[in-house]
């Protein structure tokens, strides 16, 4: 994928592209879903996908976490980032960097 692609907004909108490029949607290869913002495994709406899932957005603020891998440069390959989202509006915390731990 290419920097220049606008991507959505919103952690609802920002999953269905996400699915759209895994299942070949769009012009992006299918591998390179995983630098395209998506919800955590196993955290809320993760099962949301363009196939029909959970369509009505929920009635009350709904947090849950997005990521995205996105290439380093080196030899260690890639680095994850993070950020808060809401299933129920189109709010987004700021980028965090990490594997994911509170580990200092």
């Amino acid at each position: 994928m290419t920097a220049t692609v606008a991507e959505p907004t919103g952690a609802r909108a920002r999953q269905t592209y996400y699915w759209r490029v895994r299942n070949a949607r769009t012009r992006h290869r299918p591998e390179c879903a995983a630098q395209a913002w998506h919800i955590q495994p196993g955290h809320p709406g993760g099962a949301y996908s363009d196939l029909g899932h959970e369509l009505d957005p929920p009635a009350h603020h709904t947090p849950t976490l997005l990521s995205r891998s996105r290439p380093t440069g080196c030899r260690r390959g890639e680095k994850q980032e993070f950020r808060g989202g809401c299933l129920a509006c189109q709010w987004e915390g700021p980028v965090r960097c990490g594997d994911g731990s509170r580990r200092r």
